[in-house]
């Protein structure tokens, strides 16, 4: 059985201890069961659970660490060094995350070229710190 609880935006703990010493089935006013599979499932399981750190407990098994703290920049960073740049030069705009992020889509930055033409440069790889490669455009 696989049970699912959806983290909260104020949840957090270092580890996440399972110390109940069994499994509820029913809650509020509904009636529900597990038991063994059959035709006509009558005998109901065992619901107890490993004890907090015993074999085959939550906290033997694995670490579950609860987490709702938004990743924040850390800071932006370039490999290019300072300079000026040509035609078919490629700019890396790193943007460094606090933790690992998941990237989805194509997300982008402006570049502000002069006041002028606001380009952009566009993800391509990271999962902490993220890149944006642009390569310059001739006028």
């Amino acid at each position: 059985l696989t049970f699912v609880y959806t983290v909260g935006s104020l949840d957090t703990t270092e580890g996440l201890p399972v110390d109940v010493a069994q499994v509820y089935p029913s809650f509020g006013s509904e009636v529900n069961y597990i038991r063994r599979e059959a035709t006509h499932p009558t005998l109901n399981a065992n619901l107890s659970l490993p004890l907090y750190g015993a074999d085959k407990s939550l906290s033997s098994t694995g670490s579950v660490i609860v987490d709702s703290t938004a990743p924040y920049i850390v800071k932006v960073t370039s490999q290019n060094q300072s300079g000026t740049f040509s035609a078919g030069d490629k700019l890396v705009v790193e943007v460094v995350f606090s933790e690992h992020v998941v990237v989805e889509g194509q997300p982008g930055i402006e570049l502000d070229m002069d006041g002028k033409v606001e380009q952009v440069a566009m993800y391509r790889q990271g999962n902490m710190t993220v890149e944006f490669h642009y390569v310059v455009k001739s006028r």
